[in-house]
């Protein structure tokens, strides 16, 4: 009994490998088993090496590629919403924490206040005040941007 399993083990393979070739070298059985051609079946056979090769080289390379786009993308949507962001401050940025206070004068750092009537926005000014023992003084700084036309006047 143990002969006929092997047999038919053995029968399985050869048939498993007869239609491989067929299946690799198609058009008849000349084409898949003459020495005639087995020339071409080597030809072919390395041809298909190659081209294997070629596909999965060029498989790393656009996947490579790929993964530099996504990159590239996100850090791209990341700098866009940081963008976005810093010009929602920029548009409206809120009073921010109090700097100084002189009186009814208080300086936050993007407001300038005046009592609860008066509320000047600074607009990427630096307001100080320096409180002395007969003077008090209040300094406006700003800084020329590269790509601002117009110098500050201080």
């Amino acid at each position: 009994m143990e002969i006929v399993r092997w047999g038919l083990r053995g029968l399985i393979v050869i048939a498993t490998s007869v239609g491989w070739r067929r299946y690799r070298y198609p058009g008849g059985w000349g084409f898949a088993f003459s020495p005639a051609y087995a020339a071409e079946r080597t030809g072919l056979a390395r041809a298909r090496r190659e081209l294997a090769w070629r596909a999965v080289r060029d498989w790393g390379r656009r996947t490579a590629l790929e993964v530099r786009l996504d990159s590239a993308r996100a850090a791209h949507l990341r700098s866009v919403a940081l963008a976005q962001a810093a010009l929602r401050e920029a548009e409206d940025p809120g009073s921010g924490p109090i700097e100084g206070e002189l009186g009814c004068l208080v300086v936050r750092r993007h407001t300038l206040a005046a009592g609860d009537d008066l509320i000047v926005p600074l607009g990427g000014l630096r307001v100080g005040i320096r409180e002395g023992s007969k003077s008090h003084h209040l300094t406006v700084v700003g800084s020329r941007r590269p790509d601002s036309p117009c110098p500050v006047v201080a």
